[in-house]
């Protein structure tokens, strides 16, 4: 006689061991998905079975690439014998382009500053550095974006964001 409560999504395990019975439960295996330390999902799934692949996951500044298993791609048409732990692979992004909220102002001596706002793509990309310059310090001035005229004349304001692989894209 064999009999059993199951408390969970389990495997059960009928055999015949010498001309009796045996019942046993079997715990499905573990897969853990996790990016660094931290667990993003838990699958459970029974031996043999195949872990379904989750959605990608996000984290700014980068683009999901794989699921690696002890360092090796995982291929999730594999069956699950035994407790996994997969880790997401990451690629930095890079900055691809960057523009001004103004092409183009006119002000003069002793009118209040202005301030340009560079916006640029992919908006999550991890940036290393923003440069401001001016081509004509004597007529204005930049400093984190904010532009000061300082005599008559034309000058080109420049931002230049660099990521963290040193790429660089400017903007006037």
């Amino acid at each position: 006689n064999c009999s059993f409560t199951l408390n969970k999504e389990s495997d059960i395990c009928i055999t015949f061991d010498g001309g009796k019975i045996r019942c046993d439960i079997v715990a499905p295996n573990i897969v853990t998905f996790k990016d660094g330390e931290t667990t993003l999902s838990t699958q459970e799934v029974s031996s043999g079975n195949k872990a379904t692949k989750p959605a990608d996951p996000t984290k700014a500044g980068y683009t999901f690439v794989k699921w690696q298993l002890d360092g090796s791609d995982y291929d999730f048409s594999s069956a699950v014998n035994s407790n996994i732990t997969l880790n997401a692979v990451w690629a930095y992004k890079s900055i691809e382009s960057i523009s001004l909220n103004e092409s183009e102002h006119m002000t003069w001596v002793g009118n209040s500053d202005f301030t340009l706002t560079p916006t640029y793509s992919p908006s999550d990309v991890i940036t290393k550095t923003v440069t401001w310059s001016s081509n004509n310090e004597s007529v204005a001035t930049v400093s984190n974006g904010t532009v000061q005229a300082v005599g008559a004349g034309t000058a080109t304001i420049t931002c230049t964001i660099t990521d963290m692989f040193n790429n660089q894209r400017s903007a006037t």
